[in-house]
This record gives C-alpha cells, structure tokens and sequence, in this order.
C-alpha cells in the first residue's frame, strides 16, 4: 500500500527513488518508530528470563507494528488498513520525516551508472557475541574510501 502511494506521488520518481523511498518508510527503524508512537511496546509481554539485547526489543517493537497491519487486515479488511495507513504512515511522507537514509544503496546506485563495484569488506569484530563491534570498509573498484565501526556489519 505504501508502493502504491508512493507510485502516484506528483511529480512522478524513478524506479530507483520510488525504491529509496519505499525503504525509508517500511524498513525496522520506521516501523520502530511508528510502533513507539502508537505506544504499542507497552503491550509487549516477554516470558521470564527472556532477556534481549537493545537492537533485539528494537526489532520486536517494529514486528509489532507489522502484526498490528497484518491483524487490522484480516480482521477488517483492506480499506481499513489504508485508513490506518493514512492515519499513521502516509503524514511522515507527506511531511518527508526521514527515520533511515540509506547510504549504501545511494553509493550503489552512483558507482553502477560508471560500472564501478562498490564492495563492503569487513575489517574486524570484538568483543564477546552479544556485544559485538564490527569495523568495515568500503571499497570502490578495489580501492579504500572509507572506514567505520558500529554495532553490525551495517552500521559499521
């Protein structure tokens, strides 16, 4: 439904920015967002003992968003979901609130017009496995350009 929005936006984009901005509006780090704003995480119920790190809850909280569409769907049907939709989603790109930029698929998407390869290469991890710390490169035909460390290979 978001792709379908985003397809009749005026003026029209390229499949490449209808593909960039589609992912800014559906990827982990929105749906967290959208799902802390409805206040959905206080109705997340973890067994005892369960202990998740950080980026895991994270990843609940916007899992959480995606069931409460997928229920609103079957339960009442494809018109309320777009309701919803309009209520909760469509006001952030009608406002152009960016919760993620996608760098690397930018760099791509500027490399391939000059068939250049763009690749990631990772450096080095630490620490113990629960807390890891990931340092990456990225390299463009074969040649460094930059260095950075982060808590997962994306972020890195």
């Amino acid at each position: 439904m978001i792709s379908e929005y985003l397809c009749h936006l005026n003026p029209p984009l390229s499949e490449g920015q209808l593909t960039r901005l589609r992912a800014n509006y559906v990827c982990r780090q929105t749906l967290y967002a959208y799902s802390t704003k409805l206040g959905l995480d206080k109705y997340i119920k973890l067994g005892v003992g369960a202990e998740l790190t950080r980026r895991e809850m994270d990843s609940v909280k916007s899992d959480v968003f995606e069931a409460l569409v997928g229920a609103i769907y079957l339960d009442q049907g494809l018109e309320v979901v777009k309701e919803f939709l309009n209520k909760t989603v469509i006001p952030h790109i009608e406002n152009q609130a960016v919760f993620f930029y996608d760098y690397k698929s930018e760099l791509k998407e500027l490399y391939d017009q000059d068939d250049r390869t763009v690749a990631y290469k990772l450096i080095r991890d630490e620490r113990p496995s629960h807390n890891k710390t990931f340092t990456m490169a990225v390299e463009i035909n074969g040649e460094r350009y930059g260095i950075g460390t982060g808590g997962s290979k994306k972020r890195g």
